[in-house]
């Protein structure tokens, strides 16, 4: 296999690396981060366990 930039890489498309995203807990209304391949977060101010909408 030829070398090729890291970027054009197959395993390296963006789709496949995690990124943080913002949310809110719905509890107690904190600023919270999940990563892009996570399905859950607890709440570190009060617990809540939030479960991240998955679109089908």
């Amino acid at each position: 296999m030829r070398d090729r930039p890291l970027e054009e890489k197959p395993a390296c498309s963006t789709t496949s690396m995690p990124a943080p995203e913002a949310l809110t807990c719905p509890e107690c209304k904190a600023d919270l981060e999940i990563w892009s391949d996570e399905s859950e977060v607890s709440c570190e101010n009060c617990g809540a366990l939030i479960l991240k909408n998955i679109p089908s």
